[in-house]
């Protein structure tokens, strides 16, 4: 179960630093995802989230 919760944490990150393109980090800029303002360090921050849940179920 956590690793499909990474997986769609890691699309949402993508979907919203796309949305909102890395200028946003230094600029400040926000885009709506799924009715929720998301900058781009919050983006950034759900892309890193996705993948530390999706490589703690990963088998050693």
């Amino acid at each position: 179960m956590p690793a499909a919760l990474g997986v769609t944490l890691s699309l949402l990150g993508v979907l919203g630093l796309s949305a909102v393109g890395y200028g946003g980090l230094l600029e400040g800029r926000s885009a709506v995802l799924v009715a929720v303002p998301v900058t781009a360090p919050q983006a950034l921050l759900l892309v890193l989230t996705g993948w530390l849940l999706v490589e703690l179920r990963r088998p050693s």
